[in-house]
């Protein structure tokens, strides 16, 4: 149900943000989480309410700073206010917020399920969308010897799954000696596959992948639905 308005009253905005662009203006409160979008009047309004101003207190700053007649600058305040209410951003009660417990509230610390491997930041291909900005210029990670003793940490904490990405996990000469170091349970590799060569990657795979949608070429994307053949990846 929409609040009725009247000069009773009192306004209360969060503690929000502002970000400004091309003359809009995104007001977000972190906190709920919650944002409205306005122009830059609609966010001058907002800047008024400080738990003391009614309407008519927000209507008579607004006309003298605006420059325009009471009467034209209440009902632009009335329609925003109206519209801040309903959509929840603001109130006419102050805003009483729980503290963050952290989450540790809502987590199980006890065991370590899934541990993910970011083994190299080189890839074969230098695509603009990438996560982790991989390139043949990357770096190629840590040691082989590393790796082991992180497997085994994850094994010793109970970890079930591991998951091995990067930049392209293929290019390391050593790929297969880091996915065969558990000795059992699962391992999950998320792969581009762009650095196959030949059957015998694909035999000696013992891994759950999933295979990206693009080419053997470096800076090229497939269209979807059509899948690259892996072994045409660089080295």
């Amino acid at each position: 149900m929409v609040q009725r308005l009247d000069d009773k009253n009192r306004f209360f905005a969060p503690t929000y943000y502002e970000v400004e662009r091309n003359g809009r203006v995104l007001l977000i409160d972190p906190e709920a989480p919650h944002w409205i979008a306005t122009d830059t009047e609609g966010a001058r309004i907002i800047r008024y309410l400080d738990g003391r101003k009614t309407l008519s207190d927000i209507a008579a700053a607004y006309s003298r700073d605006h420059g325009t007649d009471w009467a034209k600058g209440w009902l632009h305040c009335r329609t925003l206010l109206q519209e801040a209410l309903r959509s929840g951003f603001i109130s006419t009660s102050p805003f009483v917020r729980a503290p963050y417990p952290g989450r540790a509230e809502v987590l199980e610390l006890d065991r370590l399920s899934e541990l993910w491997l970011h083994v190299i930041n080189a890839c074969n291909l230098s695509c603009a969308h990438c996560l982790v900005d991989s390139s043949p210029a990357g770096n190629p990670g840590e040691g082989t010897d590393f790796w082991h003793r992180t497997i085994d940490q994850g094994l010793s904490l109970g970890v079930e799954r591991f998951c091995i990405t990067g930049g392209e996990p293929f290019l390391r000469s050593d790929i297969f000696d880091l996915i065969a170091n558990p000795p059992e349970g699962p391992t999950d590799h998320s792969d581009q596959r762009h650095a196959l060569q030949g059957g015998e990657a694909q035999s000696a795979l013992p891994v759950q992948s999933r295979t990206a949608e693009t080419s053997g070429q470096p800076g090229r994307t497939e269209p979807q639905g059509e899948r690259s053949d892996p072994r045409e990846g660089i080295v």
